[in-house]
């Protein structure tokens, strides 16, 4: 805003013309009564700012479920027994336990025998080894993915245009519900 205001030249020097004239106050502050008093204007610019609309054209987001199969592999784990039979004939006072020797896990398979005396005898033992094998699984597994397509469109191609404001560059912002 700029306000324009007009001075007194300075003294000794002659007014412009189209300057008003005032004469000086007397003692007691008050203006003479023949002189005549001038109304200067204050003058200030203001603007006007409007905004219109402008068709850029816009964009149209699409989205597409693709399933892809996908090779992964799994690490998996087997056990196998192995099972072996050996002949002990051992007396025994009392019922052994299963144990484990190493990686084995041995159960004692018992007989009564009818002699003059009962005895408790170990006809055999089983023996169970176990093995572990790695091997590496493949299977296809189905996986959904989405894939999105967005399409221009033209300025004044007389399709809808978004009705969001558009951002830089012309392009619309994408919301989820908006959709096609």
């Amino acid at each position: 805003m700029t306000t324009r205001k007009r001075t007194d030249p300075a003294p000794g020097k002659k007014p412009p013309s189209d300057a008003p004239t005032v004469a000086p106050a007397d003692a007691s502050g008050d203006r003479p009564a023949t002189q005549e008093r001038h109304v200067l204007p204050v003058v200030e610019e203001r603007a006007a700012v409007t905004t219109h609309e402008v068709d850029k054209g816009g964009v149209r987001v699409s989205t597409e479920i693709v399933t892809e199969d996908e090779t992964v592999e799994t690490e998996l784990h087997d056990q196998t027994a192995e099972l072996e039979r050996v002949r002990v004939d051992r007396v025994v006072e009392e019922r052994p336990e299963p144990r484990l020797e190493g990686d084995t896990v041995v159960v004692p398979i018992l007989e009564e025998r009818v002699v003059v005396t009962k005895q408790l005898v170990v006809t055999e033992e089983v023996r169970i080894k176990i093995d572990e094998v790695t091997r590496l699984d493949k299977q296809s597994i189905p996986l959904a993915k989405e894939k999105v397509t967005i399409n221009r469109i033209p300025p004044g191609s007389g399709e809808d245009a978004p009705s969001a404001p558009t951002g830089p560059g012309g392009d619309a912002p994408a919301h989820p519900d908006s959709r096609r």
